[in-house]
């Protein structure tokens, strides 16, 4: 019994540790988070004096299912501090040369990828067009 108790004693113990070095590692990447949000969110009024953030946008429910994963600012060749007008205009551009009514005279597997990547454009145009996903 002793042995066990002991055991015991020492597994919460540990329990106890791994859980203060959890919680002290998720602080740490909260404040790194919040940072470069700050930074970024600076960068951008620099750009777009009409950018104003708000506190909402980050609890409000996202329109969209965000992946995290995929970079929709590199999907439409854009800077991540890039206004709306100007993720309007790269998406605009870039639906030009991808849209399927465009690519109607090209051989069927170049408009099947060009669809694809038009599908890419408007998820991207999507997720960057709504301020809470954005």
């Amino acid at each position: 019994r002793f042995g066990e108790s002991k055991a015991e004693a020492w597994s919460k113990l540990n329990d106890q540790q791994d859980r203060s070095y959890l919680d002290e590692r998720k602080r740490e990447v909260d404040e790194a988070a919040l940072k470069k949000l700050s930074q970024r969110d600076k960068e951008r009024q620099k750009v777009d004096p009409n950018f104003q953030p708000k506190d909402d946008d980050f609890t409000a429910v996202p329109t969209y299912k965000y992946n995290p994963q995929i970079n929709y600012y590199k999907v439409l060749g854009i800077e991540d501090t890039a206004t709306q007008d100007e993720v309007k205009k790269a998406y605009k551009k870039l639906s030009l040369v991808y849209h399927p009514d465009k690519t109607r005279d090209l051989p069927q597997e170049e408009r099947d990828e060009h669809a694809e990547i038009f599908m890419e454009l408007k998820n991207a145009y999507k997720m960057l067009s709504d301020n809470p996903t954005r």
